[in-house]
């Protein structure tokens, strides 16, 4: 393993991005990597759970390796196997590969799905995915931040099919969520260019959770999402939908609120709230809005969550691609690191003069599959 590429997990971010980020280009590009230091500067430093779930995953979907990948583990080998062979014109699209991934924890189903989904566009076949734990968790993008945002913007701009199924939400601390998911494999991904964002012209609103709450409830988030709405001087169509579980057991109510903006020219942007049993609709709604608003105040096309998500796909794809975004974040420059470190991609960050947006550009390497 002496040409594996050493991958510093303390750098920057620091945390289960580096891995989740790294292992997905070890296993596309076909490169070993020897992770170090991971998650040094966390509380608890090391894999935890949901991340040690994720590396397996990377590895059983490419039949490659693992060493010494132990919870609490800050020092891991991964050497990925063969993701494809044969003519890649010869993709199968009848065929289909299942894949488990289980955190037995509330660890984030989104965070496992960031980890393999651009490993298995690039699969030999139609995949599925059944993976368990927290749907909807702090510090981790929901899942339908994931299916109602992530997943059509990477279908519009790179062409690619994924479906998202939520079977069953998972809150802290227990977990139980089951998402399943759909990938087709794609042959190349086009370059992607975002950087009109038009304005605002719809808003969805999705109440979600599990235990028993009564129509009082329900109806109150959704007045205070129209009248809060207003309060910001957002006068758009919303919609507004339920998915609300276990409403005849006597389980406490976990709930939160998920809103998505979408602009005129396609851009989509994200923001919500989680709330416990005690949680108030006005609260749960003004956090959520809140969070929202934040997410367009910026005037770029995409939020703040979205933006290190995209390097990756603009990496991978042939061309040039450009993004506009709002203030990078410390999960951008991360992303953007890391794609230099394993790749040969070129980006730059152009700051937009007199505003607070930044112009993210991308020399892709247009991989294929081998």
């Amino acid at each position: 393993m002496d040409d594996a590429v050493e991958v510093d997990g303390s750098i920057l971010e620091g945390g289960g991005q580096v891995l989740r980020n790294c292992a997905a280009y070890a296993a596309i590009l076909g490169k070993s990597v020897h992770f170090v230091k991971i998650r040094a500067n966390r509380p608890k430093p090391g894999l935890r759970p949901q991340h040690l779930e994720g590396l397996r995953l990377a590895s059983e979907v490419t039949n490659g390796t693992l060493m010494n990948a132990n919870e609490n583990s800050q020092d891991v080998w991964f050497t990925p196997g063969q993701l494809l062979t044969g003519d890649p014109q010869m993709l199968s699209y009848s065929e289909v590969t299942r894949h488990v991934a289980d955190t037995k924890t509330a660890g984030s189903c989104s965070l496992l799905l960031q980890v393999c989904l651009p490993i298995l566009l690039f699969a030999p076949n139609n995949s599925e995915l059944v993976l368990k734990g927290g749907t909807n968790v702090s510090f981790s993008p929901p899942i339908d931040y994931t299916k109602h945002v992530l997943v059509p913007l990477i279908q519009k701009h790179f062409g690619v099919t994924v479906d998202i199924e939520i079977v069953r939400r998972g809150f802290m601390p227990r977990g139980g969520g089951i998402i399943n998911v759909k990938i087709q494999p794609a042959k190349l991904l086009p370059p992607i260019h975002m950087v009109d964002r038009g304005i605002i012209v719809s808003i969805t609103a999705k109440l979600y959770g599990f235990g028993n709450t009564d129509q009082q409830f329900m109806d109150s988030v959704k007045v205070s999402v129209a009248n809060m709405l207003q309060e910001n001087g957002i006068d758009v169509k919303v919609k507004f939908e339920y998915d609300m579980q276990g409403l005849e057991t006597k389980s406490k109510l976990v709930c939160g609120l998920f809103l998505h903006a979408e602009s005129s020219t396609g851009c989509i942007f994200g923001g919500g709230s989680l709330a416990g049993h005690n949680s108030k609709p006005e609260r749960l709604v003004y956090l959520a809005i809140k969070d929202l608003v934040k997410q367009l105040s910026d005037g770029g096309c995409t939020d703040e969550y979205l933006q290190d998500q995209l390097i990756i796909f603009m990496v991978l794809a042939t061309g040039v691609s450009e993004i506009m975004t709002g203030p990078i974040t410390v999960h951008t420059e991360t992303a953007i690191y890391f794609a230099h470190h394993m790749t040969n991609a070129k980006i730059t960050v152009t700051p937009i003069t007199g505003s607070l947006r930044n112009l993210i550009r991308c020399q892709g390497i247009g991989h294929t599959p081998q």
